[in-house]
């Protein structure tokens, strides 16, 4: 601290051309002994009442008499910035202090000065005695000058009792007489007092080159062994973790908050070809702005969005990857790491391709739980348990080789699950997915459609005659969508068709034999049509053999954000877009009725890739392109009553927390809904006493 912080006015400051006779009686009348004297702006001394009052009664006419005639040379100016504690206390109650100019700038009192000191002195007593190592100082002579608490309890003292004694005297075996004979500093010194073993470092106190003491500072020896041995145990978990990083297949990367790499195995060097130079203390956007990478970095994205993010980016030298980005919270909530993986594109879809071929062998024999696995992995979107029980339905069914009945509204996907069908079936080796929307073509044509037509069979028929749907499916698989629509006097022919595998075309004399999978699809009621006489009650029973009930896209929320990434990724690639999802558009789609179905969300995934400027989807945009009737409204926080801020966080947190877990079957689920990782979800949970989280729960 400097002197500066303790200047104030002088009762009286006094002019050097001022009366003398005037100048002593203001000092009496202020009871002050002295005064400081400017000329100008500048101090040129003090005025002592004493030697003021004896130069009075030398001279005869006080009139003639003036401050500067008494006036004694100021020895103790102060600089504001002098520091107060090597200022020498003399015999005057106040310092003058002036500026680098000489300038007055007021006063500093003697009695502040040795308040400040000793308030100083009281806190380094009370660091001292409140420090957990060990210290004791000795003079010159070797006389114990300090011993704090600490130092009392290791050496079985008390302090108060040995300050002032010989350190000799009072520990025989003592070395720090020889630290100030020699001088020299010992490190590290293993010793045994009274019993106990404890570490100490001697140290000799120099003050203008020479040695007026020494000093030593310990710790119990237990305790620097316990620390030793938990570093030990750190350094260790950082080796293995170290070893795991760099045997990784996949390119791993680890960013501070700010985006700068920390940490980079081989691994995404060989992925990237850039060398870890051009990741390891750099920011990592800087790869894009130089134009490394093609796309802004996803490690930014998760940053900034502080959720995981997932995109395909793409490297200088042509070479694509998906990567991965993973940010690491803190207790209070902010990311301080973000951990970035990095897979090779060509590779996955090698090993992809791979797969199929080994599948595609003989499916029927393999096992139908590993079947659906495969299918999930060739885009075919299903992780709720309710698509999950449909695709189960769906290969068993298609390995039966009967007739399949999909019921469901529009845009459900029942065209996807009719090819799954025939693509599970031994089917694909002998024949096409043929496909006729019985609603979509005019009766008068339907027929000749469906069974095609002899030459001359009508007017404008082609030469020769032409095939049917039937005909061409022959061997494979006939898709007749919207089945419901289809006119009754066609529904008598295709029960032919169903009952004896044969037809006749249009105009034609000879069946036509043939061996087709036939797979019906409606969404309409065909037991309300048969009821009303529009559909035939043996057809209905002819084709209700295996009914599949495909459920709408509201009842199976669990596919909503899969689908969505799928189609996001599709529509980027069709558009030459790298375009992400907002969580909170995430959340407004999951809780949207989709009277569409799927069809409805590509339809508004592509609308709003297309129509948005940004590099993430946001709520604004995705909730401009929903129909409103269909949106469920999520109720808004009401504010009945002012409260801490940290206070509401808190209440909303465990509210969210407690819905999460409670709406999900696990643990990662529940956390994945919340945007946050499942460790983080634990500990909070913890910290809010919630339901108890079992250990497979953690791992699910």
């Amino acid at each position: 601290m400097c002197i500066g912080n303790l200047i104030s006015n002088a009762p009286i400051l006094l002019n050097q051309e001022q009366l003398l006779n005037d100048a002593v009686n203001l000092l009496i009348e202020h009871k002050q002994c002295f005064a400081p004297v400017v000329n100008g702006k500048k101090i040129i001394g003090i005025l002592n009442l004493a030697e003021a009052l004896h130069c009075l009664k030398s001279k005869t006419n006080d009139n003639e008499t003036f401050v500067v005639d008494a006036l004694s040379a100021d020895d103790s100016i102060l600089s504001p910035d002098d520091p107060i504690e090597d200022t020498v206390i003399g015999s005057l109650p106040f310092f003058t202090v002036s500026d680098s100019k000489g300038h007055y700038m007021g006063i500093v009192l003697t009695e502040d000065i040795y308040k400040y000191i000793k308030k100083n002195a009281d806190r380094k007593d009370d660091v001292l005695q409140n420090a957990h190592n060990g210290i004791l100082g000795v003079d010159a002579e070797g006389v114990i000058i300090v011993c704090n608490k600490s130092a009392g309890e290791h050496l079985g003292v008390n302090p108060f009792e040995i300050i002032g004694k010989k350190i000799n005297e009072v520990f025989p075996t003592s070395r720090l007489t020889r630290v100030i004979s020699t001088g020299k500093p010992e490190s590290l010194q293993k010793i045994t007092i009274n019993g106990r073993s404890i570490v100490c470092n001697r140290t000799p106190i120099i003050c203008n080159g020479k040695v007026m003491g020494a000093v030593t500072v310990f710790q119990n020896f237990a305790e620097l062994e316990a620390v030793s041995a938990e570093l030990e145990s750190v350094h260790r978990l950082y080796n293995q973790l170290d070893t795991i990083i760099e045997a990784a297949h996949d390119g791993v990367m680890i960013t501070n908050s700010d985006g700068i790499g920390l940490r980079v195995n081989r691994a995404l060097c060989r992925l990237t070809g850039l060398e870890a130079s051009y990741y390891l203390n750099q920011p990592i956007d800087k790869l894009y702005s130089d134009g490394f990478f093609k796309y802004e970095a996803v490690t930014m994205k998760a940053l900034r969005e502080k959720r995981s993010v997932t995109a395909v980016q793409r490297i200088n030298n042509g070479k694509e990857v998906l990567v991965t980005g993973t940010p690491i919270f803190s207790n209070n909530g902010e990311v301080f790491l973000v951990v970035t993986n990095v897979r090779d594109v060509i590779e996955l879809q090698k090993l992809k391709e791979e797969r199929n071929k080994l599948i595609s062998k003989n499916p029927a024999d393999g096992d139908v739980d590993d079947f659906i696995r495969q299918l999930r992995q060739d885009e075919i979107i299903a992780e709720s348990p309710e698509m999950l029980k449909v695709l189960q339905v769906v290969v068993r069914a298609a390995r039966a080789e009967t007739t399949v009945l999909l019921l469901g509204e529009s845009g459900v996907g029942k065209e996807v699950l009719a090819k799954i069908i025939h693509c599970s079936s031994n089917r694909p080796k002998q024949g096409k997915f043929i496909q006729i929307n019985c609603g979509a073509i005019p009766e008068s044509l339907l027929e000749s459609e469906l069974f095609g037509y002899e030459s001359g069979a009508f007017t404008g028929a082609q030469k020769g005659g032409k095939p049917g749907m039937f005909e061409i499916a022959d061997n494979g698989s006939l898709l007749l969508d919207e089945i419901g629509e289809m006119p009754q006097p066609l529904q008598v022919k295709l029960l032919r068709v169903l009952q004896e595998q044969e037809f006749y075309r249009v105009g034609g004399v000879k069946p036509v034999k043939l061996n087709v999978r036939i797979i019906a699809a409606t969404n309409k009621d065909l037991k309300k049509l048969v009821a009303q006489g529009t559909f035939r009650k043996d057809l209905y029973y002819r084709l209700n053999v295996i009914p599949i009930e495909v459920p709408p896209l509201r009842s199976r929320k669990d596919d909503i954000f899969p689908l969505a990434l799928f189609y996001l990724q599709r529509f980027n690639n069709k558009h030459k877009t790298n375009k992400t999802l907002d969580a909170r558009t995430v959340a407004i789609l999951e809780n949207y009725q989709w009277p569409g179905n799927v069809r409805e969300l590509m339809n508004i995934l592509e609308r709003t890739i297309v129509l948005s400027s940004g590099d993430s989807i946001d709520p604004y945009i995705i909730s401009s392109q929903l129909d409103k009737q269909s949106v469920v409204e999520n109720l808004p926080i009401t504010v009945r009553s002012i409260i801490p801020l940290r206070e509401a966080q808190s209440i909303i947190e465990r509210e969210l927390l407690q819905k999460a877990l409670k709406e999900n079957k696990t643990v990662r689920t529940a956390a994945k809904v919340l945007g946050i990782s499942h460790s983080t979800l634990i500990r909070k949970a913890t910290q809010y006493n919630l339901k108890k989280v079992e250990p497979s729960q953690t791992y699910s």
